[in-house]
């Protein structure tokens, strides 16, 4: 076992564990913040200001960054926003994360095909205070077979149960 104090490593074995150094605090740009929260809009944002934006909305839930409970999602181009969005989105790490959080306790209470091709998962959530929320994930399931359908399954499932836990956590 080697630690190096000067760069914060430590080695065990075949490994080398590099301390986490927090990136000095730069004042944000009162603009592109409120972009982001009105429009939910962080495409304008430079890259180190989205750094910061993205601790502190994960501070603010709770969240650990480094396990990327948000991704950044570009969504469709509508008539008006002609190069659609870049927004944060909350990933099924973040629904674990809150749910552990919040102590969150969940039951799927169906799981259906429908007729026309559709897998349907509803979800329940509880917490301890008695709070609770029901939500469905929907897949097309029609003409899949093999990997590809068990794929399917399991991404309504976790679908679900993201749903359900933002919902109830918000």
């Amino acid at each position: 076992m080697t630690t190096q104090s000067d760069n914060q490593t430590t080695t065990i074995g075949p490994y080398t564990h590099v301390q986490y150094q927090p990136v000095p605090y730069q004042p944000l740009d009162a603009g592109l913040i409120e972009k982001a929260l009105t429009v939910g809009d962080v495409s304008k944002m430079p890259p180190e200001v989205r750094v910061h934006f993205y601790r502190a909305l994960c501070a603010s839930c709770g969240l650990n960054p480094l396990t990327r409970p948000f991704i950044l999602l570009k969504t469709r181009p509508t008539e008006h926003n002609p190069s659609g969005e870049l927004t944060w989105y909350a990933t099924v790490g973040a629904a674990e994360q809150l749910r552990k959080l919040h102590l969150v306790s969940t039951r799927i209470l169906s799981r259906e095909r429908t007729e026309d091709g559709l897998y349907v998962v509803t979800v329940q959530a509880s917490t301890p205070d008695g709070r609770q929320e029901e939500s469905q994930g929907i897949v097309a399931i029609g003409g899949l077979k093999g990997q590809e359908l068990a794929n399917a399954l399991m991404r309504c499932g976790s679908k679900a149960l993201r749903r359900v836990t933002l919902a109830l956590c918000g």
